[in-house]
């Protein structure tokens, strides 16, 4: 409604300047009454005309310099408009953006070049607030004539969209010391059900990681297996130093709660930015404990797996689940 009422009083004023300009002919000068009136009734022709022609042989691009970004960071986009000729004017234009709700529009930058240059650059500043993968690209540029009558659209825009990555922080504060709690009793408990297996195999149970022999001098204290020691009231030793503790996995369900199907696009984004941040908490607090994570994540539909060992590890997985999206 307000783009018809915008439209109405442009051409109400078009229309009254018409007006003005054929009373100044009948009855002050008709030589330059004429003159401004015919430039009038031209104007807004060759204007449309012009624009007719730049919405069929303009080009428009964009570029992403890189594709991962950290959050709360800054994301540009590059837009470069191309002219057939120099002497072909460019008419203002609008652009439109395609882009996730993970990622804001912060700058819509500005246009530069003069009227004999053949590329306009524009540069687009996005805020990137919310950590997970996302895609950007054009949506439409409009062009628009000189008097603001008539916007056309640009055949010639390239839509293709750029993929990116916002890496997510792991909290500093941890995770919640209950859930922590609970996970590792659940693994030790599993950790001793393996070991009783080992003990009635008679030490040749093929249980990788749990190979263990009794303590000499020298041995590094950090491998001692104190569980198994204090059952057989002797001092005994992993052979696998990586294995102190269990090993848990910990699985990044892509799928979000169905009641978040409805909700805004921003609150699905935060919701997945949290889904992403606790479970990598939860790894990092585990590998502290010294326990190892198989960590399972889905990026493109396919299950991809990871073995971390070392909290060093879990800071570079951030980057991997930089790209991973959540599903509707």
């Amino acid at each position: 409604m307000r783009i018809f009422f915008n439209y109405t009083k442009k051409i109400i004023d078009y229309l009254g300047a018409c007006v003005l300009a054929l009373v100044f002919a009948l009855f002050c000068s008709g030589r330059v009454g004429y003159f401004v009136l015919s430039m009038l009734i031209a104007g807004p022709l060759l204007s449309l005309l012009f624009t007719f022609i730049a919405s069929r042989t303009v080009k428009v691009s964009s570029i992403l310099s890189r594709n991962i970004f950290d959050k709360g960071s800054s994301l540009k986009l590059t837009v470069k408009t191309k002219r057939a000729a120099f002497f072909l004017p460019m008419m203002p234009c609008r652009m439109e953006y395609d882009f996730g709700s993970g990622i804001l529009l912060t700058d819509p930058g500005k246009d530069y070049g003069g009227f004999f240059s053949r590329e306009y650059v524009r540069e687009v500043t996005f805020f990137c607030r919310y950590a997970g993968g996302g895609s950007i690209g054009l949506k439409d540029v409009i062009l628009t004539d000189f008097f603001g009558v008539m916007s056309i659209p640009v055949k010639n825009t390239d839509r293709q969209s750029h993929t990116y990555g916002i890496i997510p922080r792991i909290p500093e504060t941890g995770i919640d010391p209950g859930k922590l709690k609970t996970v590792m009793e659940s693994a030790d408990m599993s950790d001793k059900e393996q070991e009783v297996s080992f003990d009635a195999a008679d030490n040749f149970g093929g249980f990788p990681g749990y190979d263990n022999r009794e303590y000499v001098d020298g041995d590094p204290v950090k491998r001692i297996n104190y569980k198994l020691s204090a059952r057989k009231d002797e001092l005994y030793v992993r052979l696998d130093e990586k294995q102190v503790f269990g090993s848990v996995e910990i699985v990044l369900d892509p799928k979000l709660p169905g009641e978040l199907k409805s909700a805004p696009g921003e609150m699905k984004a935060a919701a997945w930015q949290g889904e992403m941040e606790e479970k990598l908490g939860m790894a990092l607090s585990l590998l502290l404990n010294q326990f190892t994570v198989r960590f399972v994540y889905f990026h493109d539909s396919l299950r991809h797996e990871v073995k971390l060992r070392e909290p060093g590890e879990c800071h570079e997985l951030c980057k991997t689940l930089a790209y991973c999206r959540y599903e509707e």
